[in-house]
């Protein structure tokens, strides 16, 4: 997981590449429970929200990616090893 998030930062991949690998790491972790993989999934809608909505004004409220990375970071920090 974090290696796609580090592609993605890095421009090497766009957010719909990094999409259904995120969302399908979370569904195979053998030590997470719903409740986690629920997060990773909100975690993953939240980043290609924000990537969409990047240069957007309509949009109001829209997290910057940068911020849902982060968040995402210490989601992955936060799971067992």
């Amino acid at each position: 997981m974090l290696q796609l998030l580090d592609d993605y930062v890095a421009k090497r991949i766009t957010v719909f590449d990094a999409e259904r690998p995120l969302l399908h790491l979370a569904d195979c972790l053998e030590n997470i429970d719903s409740r986690q993989i629920y997060e990773c999934r909100g975690l993953t809608s939240r980043l290609v929200h924000a990537e969409c909505a990047v240069g957007e004004i309509e949009f109001v409220g829209i997290e910057d990616p940068s911020e849902v990375v982060d968040d995402f970071r210490r989601f992955i920090a936060r799971l067992p090893n």
